[in-house]
């Protein structure tokens, strides 16, 4: 075991479950009589068993965070692997009963906890992987790895010693393995600039970094890498067929973060350029989000005419691919439209639409969502009664999940039906209701919205 204890927990752990030896009622280990073939003859022979013995979900795991055999984080994992976090710590669980992975210490540093970071028993696993690749494999998964975290972490690698080590140790291994692959992180220059291997990767990497900047509201992130990719993929002399997916990422995420940040007329320019690149490609599950995007922008340019057309464009598009998730998101958003031209009675036809789906689909968080906004179409139009009716359809659905934020959203669109009404006293009590639910998920810009 070269004097490592954890190495004899390993060695007992294959070799039971391989059946070459049983534990006895009084912890005793015996080898079985029915043994047949050699034992593993190594403790590296061991590791391999181990490995070999797990499915290929769990190999892909492992292959992410054994290159240094030191630390990794859940987010970091989830990133490179593309695994949801719940499916994800499944994974790591069933591996530790395996390997003996462990939680690294936190102390009592809560934002470090957060990380989730992880850390392996005993290095050999890394070994028996690592080896198995050559060096042109070894150094583009150290840069892989390096520009991951440096996309999760960013100007917060500082701030975690053990990861900005890594990520420094990542960098220098890429380097040192020498000329083979070389993967920019930050400027390209010389003979880097003329390896569009290199520059597809670094543009990969910038537009990966932009979708996720934008799902952690980090939208000026969002807009520079999304812009870093676009001129990345600018100076390749020749491009190859997967430019164009890597170009719809980033022109997708750049419309995006500009409406977000209200620059609707710029997000409107990227999202017809996006147009124009997912109409070259011909392929239609990308033709309908350009036009999901256009449909949304001009919807808040108050192009009406134009946002129902291109929505009903998408809708097309979604229901051939049964798509009816999305489907459910045009009715709506056609909704909008219809509502802000004050066409009340056509919004309720579509918002029923969306309904019917939601029903169908028991998705009940956006039945609960279109109930809601029912409501608001009622109330616009006067039927009060009708109003308090879908509002009370939604509170009913939020409480039997206790959503507190939807709850206060439903208290709250009823406070303002009360006050709408003249009923002060019975508002004010709805109101207080709605800011004690937002104030148990500590949500500041509903409890903002309420005390206004």
């Amino acid at each position: 075991t070269q004097g490592n204890p954890l190495y004899t927990n390993a060695i007992l752990k294959c070799f039971s479950d391989k059946e070459y030896i049983f534990c006895d009622e009084k912890g005793v280990y015996h080898l079985n009589a029915k043994v047949s073939g050699d034992l593993p003859g190594s403790l590296y022979e061991i590791i391999a068993v181990l490995i070999t013995s797990l499915n290929d979900d769990l190999q892909n795991v492992l292959k992410w965070n054994l290159q240094d055999g030191r630390i990794f984080s859940l987010r970091f994992i989830g990133k490179m692997s593309g695994k949801i976090k719940a499916s994800l710590s499944k994974h790591l669980d069933e591996i530790a009963e395996k390997y003996g992975l462990t939680p690294a210490e936190h102390g009592n540093d809560p934002e470090k906890a957060l990380l989730s970071i992880y850390s392996f028993a005993h290095t050999l696993l890394r070994k028996q992987v690592y080896e198995k690749l050559d060096k042109d494999q070894r150094g583009l998964y150290h840069w892989q790895v390096a520009d991951m975290l440096f996309a999760i972490y960013g100007d917060d690698l500082s701030k975690f010693p053990e990861i900005n080590e890594d990520y420094e140790y990542h960098i220098q291994l890429a380097k040192d393995l020498g000329d083979g692959v070389k993967l920019p992180l930050q400027e390209l220059s010389g003979q880097e600039k003329k390896d569009s291997t290199a520059i597809l990767f670094a543009a990969r990497s910038e537009a990966e970094g932009a979708e996720h900047n934008y799902t952690q509201n980090a939208m000026k992130k969002c807009l520079a890498r999304a812009d870093k990719a676009l001129s990345l993929l600018m100076r390749l002399d020749e491009r190859p067929a997967e430019t164009e997916e890597i170009e719809f990422t980033a022109l997708l995420y750049r419309s995006r973060a500009l409406s977000w940040m209200g620059y609707n007329d710029a997000a409107l320019k990227t999202a017809q350029k996006l147009f124009a690149l997912t109409k070259k490609q011909g392929n239609k599950e990308n033709i309908s989000v350009s036009w999901h995007r256009l449909g949304n922008i001009n919807t808040s340019l108050h192009n009406y005419a134009q946002a129902i057309s291109d929505l009903k464009n998408a809708l097309a598009i979604y229901e051939s691919f049964n798509d009816m998730e999305n489907v459910v998101y045009c009715y709506i958003g056609i909704c909008s439209v219809l509502k802000n031209k004050g066409d009340n009675k056509g919004a309720i036809e579509y918002y029923n639409k969306a309904l019917t789906i939601s029903e169908r689909s028991s998705d009940m968080s956006e039945m609960a969502c279109t109930y809601n906004k029912i409501g608001l179409t009622y109330k616009s139009m006067g039927d009060h009664k009708r109003a308090e009716f879908f509002y009370e359809k939604a509170m009913i659905i939020n409480e039997s999940f206790n959503e507190k934020a939807q709850i206060a959203v439903c208290f709250n669109n009823i406070a303002s039906l009360m006050e709408t009404k003249g009923d002060h006293k019975g508002a004010m009590e709805y109101y207080e209701k709605a800011l004690t639910n937002v104030e148990s998920v500590n949500d500041k810009l509903r409890m903002s919205n309420i005390y206004t």
